[in-house]
């Protein structure tokens, strides 16, 4: 006995009713698949171990085998010993044999005695012409000097100081640039970026990552040995 139309139409109905279920079902199961396949990508890229530059690697290893960070210091930068005539603590506070990240440079010296005036004195090196600040007022104790330039190094002396000038460098903007990379790649460890900061001359700075593994158990005396050989 054949099947009649009414029956033969439900039929199809219900048959569609469940492609448009598989359908449905199956949309959603590729969306749910394509998303998660995003989500492990994103969290892999997140989490991606970055690869130090070799000659960072080795200036780590360097550092650990022998104990110092001095080999590290620009030398150019360096203040001569203190000789038996210059006893007296630096006028000179910062920045002081360092680099410094950006030209916006405040220079920041001890105070000088009641009611004296300051001048400071800053030289492009190797042989730039001087520049001078105006006349200071007494109490006065740093000086912001303008049209400093990325890359450039400089010498500065203030009036009344002994001893020789202090040295500064600005880094290039291409140095900035990849320390503050390095920076974000490797925040989770403070020696290989302290290392990384010596490198490029920020002394200051490099002393703020030795200082947070003072208390390392593994990189705590060494730490300690370079936080003290990075002071001026």
């Amino acid at each position: 006995m054949g099947e009649s139309p009414s029956s033969s139409a439900s039929a199809r109905r219900i048959h569609a009713a469940e492609d448009r279920v598989v359908g449905l079902t199956a949309g959603r199961l590729a969306l749910v698949g394509a998303l998660a396949v995003a989500a492990l990508t994103a969290f892999m890229l997140s989490n991606r171990r970055a690869v130090a530059p070799a000659d960072l690697r080795i200036a780590c290893e360097s550092v650990e085998r022998d104990r110092t960070i001095i080999p590290l210091l620009d030398p150019s930068l360096e203040l001569p010993p203190s000789g038996p005539g210059q006893a007296s603590p630096r006028l000179q506070l910062a920045p002081v044999a360092t680099s410094v990240r950006t030209p916006e440079v405040e220079l920041r010296w001890r105070p000088l005695p009641a009611e004296m005036s300051v001048r400071v004195t800053l030289r492009p090196l190797p042989d730039g012409a001087s520049i001078e600040s105006p006349v200071l007022p007494a109490g006065t104790t740093s000086w912001r000097p303008p049209g400093l330039a990325a890359g450039a190094r400089y010498e500065w002396q203030v009036s009344g100081a002994a001893g020789p000038p202090a040295r500064f460098r600005i880094l290039s903007d291409g140095e900035r640039e990849a320390i503050e990379q390095l920076e974000r790649d490797f925040r989770y460890d403070p020696f290989l970026i302290g290392v990384a900061r010596v490198q490029v001359g920020l002394r200051e700075d490099a002393r703020v990552a030795f200082a947070a593994l003072r208390e390392d158990p593994q990189r705590g005396a060494l730490a300690k040995r370079i936080f003290d050989e990075l002071a001026r």
